[in-house]
This record gives structure tokens, sequence and C-alpha cells, in this order.
């Protein structure tokens, strides 16, 4: 679930997040990948991907411009949006490896949990048709991730990809 923020983005910027105040998170980011990897229930799964979420929120606090403006909010929940629905196509090509599933469930949920943070104030800050589209990737992506546990019967990608680019289009 975390694995890989931890090695590609974590790992890079940790100098950098002790530098401006940030708290340790690595730690609650590799518990929660251990406990998802050894399929620990799902609420446990949850508590511990809650702990990295807030301590991602927390250290966005300690940011040199915190909030950002609302395009930029926008282009990083579609991101993650589009990261998502991306890792759910590799997670269908390769059903034996939870990685994927993992993977694009964290987005999914970091994307989710973003909107519906600051989409009140994005909805404030005239950014048009992107919202609804935010809202129909995130459905799209809801459906495909009902849990970290994969489902026995997965939905089909194109939604979520077909979603992810009306978005992509949007913004651009």
């Amino acid at each position: 679930m975390f694995a890989h923020p931890i090695a590609e983005v974590y790992s890079e910027l940790e100098e950098v997040l002790t530098r401006l105040g940030v708290t340790p998170f690595r730690a609650e980011m590799e518990r929660a990948s251990t406990l998802a990897l050894d399929r620990a229930s799902l609420p446990v799964v949850e508590r511990a991907a809650a702990a990295v979420l807030a301590a991602l929120i927390a250290a966005e606090a300690k940011a040199p411009s915190p909030g950002g403006i609302a395009k930029v909010q926008t282009i990083v929940i579609a991101a993650m949006a589009d990261r998502a629905a991306q890792q759910y196509v590799s997670a269908l090509r390769e059903p034996d490896r939870l990685e994927p599933y993992l993977d694009g469930y964290g987005l999914y949920r970091a994307a989710a949990a973003r909107f519906a943070r600051l989409g009140s104030a994005l909805r404030t800050d005239g950014l048009g048709p992107a919202l609804p589209a935010i809202e129909a990737v995130l459905a799209a992506l809801a459906r495909a991730y009902p849990t970290a546990t994969r489902p026995a019967s997965p939905v089909p990608a194109a939604p979520l990809t077909q979603a992810a680019e009306r978005l992509h289009q949007i913004l651009n």
C-alpha cells in the first residue's frame, strides 16, 4: 500500500521534511504496508492507513505554501486518481500480485480523502466541469476498490480509465 511511496517519494523527501519540522512518518507507512501485505483485518489496515493520511495532512501544514491554489489541488487529486486507475489495470493484468491493487487502493483513498477535505473550497473557486469529473472518477474508483482486500469479482477497468481520461482532458 505504501511500499512504493516510501521508496520512491518519502526517502527522497525525508531530509527536506525534517528541515521543515515534519514529524517523521516512515514507520506508519511501513506498518500500514506490512499489515496490508500480511492480510490483517480490514479495520486494522484502515486504522493504519488513516494514521498515514493524518501524518500527510500534518506534513502539508508545514509546506512552504500550505494548501496551494485550487487548480493545483485539483491537479493533485486528478493525478492520484489517474494513477489509481492505472494501478487497477495492472492489478487486472497480474491477478496473482497484490501490490498493484494495494498501491491503487492507497492512491484512490488519498485522492478521495483530499477531495473530501478540500472539495467545498474547490467548489467556490470556479473550477467548472472539473468537480463533477473528479466525482465521477472517484465513484468509478470506489467501485473498483471497495476495500483494501482485492474483490473476488473485479469490475471492468474501462469506466475508470475513461473517467480519468475525461478529467485529464478537462484540466488540460
